[in-house]
């Protein structure tokens, strides 16, 4: 399987759910992100909720079996690919499979747990290898932060905290380690040393303790964020067009 397995070919289409075209209020991610998408799939993209029947495609799809994992598949003959879940989180999970089903030339891969901590290092060593796209611009050794972190990973009680704190140290809002919970529900805009909710949802925990878009999180919490999270990221670094 090809890193890029459209290319050569005019564009491919993703297939958003006419069912739920928003994604839930995410829809604007894949737009925002299309130049990504691009580079992966080595073609342009364009994003409709009508399966085209032909020509190369990524199918998501909201119908997935509740309780089942989500699952991405790759069928190279045909040139589609297909996420399948029961949920939006599900379905942007399994979106985040690709670099590895391209990686492993798997056809086909389920959104699962790990079996134990040492999966999980073996895991996070190939694909920040893999994935990480700037280790030079940022002055990082990647062998350098596994051997610091893996093996502390592996005596901790409780593995998530080193396993945050390890990928915390590349700096970035992307690369990151957390308790699955589905789609997260909440925004926060970064400014400085200032983190603030830009938005709560109707019906989530938070909007029933009566959180709303403008609060803070407290100087408590915050300055705890950049231990096991990639906050603040660095500002990105444009090269110049020539």
């Amino acid at each position: 399987m090809t890193r890029q397995p459209f290319a050569g070919e005019r564009r491919a289409v993703i297939v958003v759910p006419a069912e739920d075209p928003t994604l839930g209020g995410e829809a604007e991610l894949l737009e925002l992100e299309k130049a990504e998408f691009e580079a992966e799939l080595g073609t342009a993209v364009a994003i409709a909720t009508d399966d085209p029947r032909d020509g190369p495609r990524w199918l998501l799809r909201l119908d997935g079996d509740p309780g089942e994992p989500a699952t991405i598949s790759f069928d190279q003959d045909a040139g589609v690919i297909v996420s399948r879940a029961a949920d939006v989180g599900g379905l942007f999970e399994s979106v985040n499979l690709w670099r590895t089903l391209a990686r492993t030339g798997a056809r086909r891969l389920a959104v699962g747990d790990l079996p134990d901590v040492e999966a999980a290092v073996a895991r996070i060593e190939a694909e920040v290898a893999d994935t990480y796209p700037s280790f030079e611009l940022h002055g990082l050794d990647w062998s350098v932060l596994c051997a610091r972190h893996a093996d502390r990973a592996r005596a901790a009680g409780d593995p998530l905290p080193a396993l945050q704190r390890w990928l915390a140290e590349l700096h970035d809002g992307h690369t990151w380690v957390w308790v699955p919970v589905g789609n997260l529900p909440y925004a926060i805009r970064v400014d400085g040393d200032l983190a603030t909710f830009a938005r709560v949802p109707e019906g989530t925990a938070g909007f029933a303790a009566g959180v709303r878009p403008g609060w803070r999180l407290t100087r408590s919490t915050a300055p705890r964020l950049p231990r096991r999270t990639g906050w603040p990221a660095p500002p990105r670094r444009r090269t110049p067009a020539r």
